[in-house]
């Protein structure tokens, strides 16, 4: 059998993009996510209704993990892209969908250790199937203060392993805050350039040299 060898001036095949996206509350964080193509979002922080008229997608209000798992590919045919929201909600409701089984509970009623494992790995293998039917994924995080000396670092609020899993599958990460501009008001971006002062990442070279994305008026947009 031929290896699958692909050249230099061959162009590679991207079947899935993974977007990273954090941010402080109350910056259209939700709304971000409903603009990806044909998006259907799984709303495990259950704050999709404040996205109002700009909810411009499907919604899976999650009220527990069999609400996802039992999704077959049929239902998700009519979507190119999974909104995950958030990150850390999704695996909380798996953690509590595994705490339904005795085994997995120590005698406080928290995790074993070994569950937490079964947990990570869940997270891993059911993110591994949507990108093994071609969906783009969007995860979304809340932002997380990390101090450096006098140097404040946000991050995504994600702790464990699946931090640096999401860290390693991700296409772009970027950080979304707002600046004032030179007339004084108030507007959003999105950093994907990494800096001492965020994590970030660029493989999409998105907002040039800067790594910056100005994001428009949604309602107008």
């Amino acid at each position: 059998m031929a290896l699958p060898i692909i050249t230099a001036d061959q162009t590679l095949l991207v079947q899935a993009i993974i977007v990273y996206l954090y941010a402080d509350p109350g910056l259209g964080k939700s709304s971000m996510g409903f603009t990806a193509e044909k998006a259907i979002s799984f709303d495990f922080d259950r704050g999709a209704h404040r996205t109002g008229e700009l909810r411009r997608g499907a919604v899976v209000q999650v009220q527990q993990w069999s609400d996802v798992a039992n999704l077959t590919p049929q239902d998700l045919a009519p979507y190119k892209t999974v909104v995950i929201d958030t990150v850390g909600a999704m695996l909380e409701c798996i953690k509590t969908h595994l705490l339904l089984t005795a085994n997995n509970r120590q005698k406080d009623g928290s995790l074993k250790l070994k569950a937490q494992g079964l947990a990570n790995q869940t997270f891993k293998q059911y993110i591994n199937t949507l990108i093994s039917l071609g969906k783009d994924v969007v995860f979304i995080a809340h932002a997380s203060e990390d101090q450096n000396g006098d140097q404040i670092i946000y991050r995504p609020d994600l702790g464990g392993k699946n931090r640096n899993e999401l860290y390693r599958i991700a296409d772009v990460m970027g950080y979304l805050t707002t600046v004032t501009t030179g007339e004084g008001k108030n507007a959003r971006v999105i950093n994907f350039k990494p800096s001492p002062t965020h994590h970030a990442k660029n493989s999409g070279a998105l907002g040039g040299e800067t790594g910056e994305v100005w994001v428009p008026d949604l309602k107008a947009h």
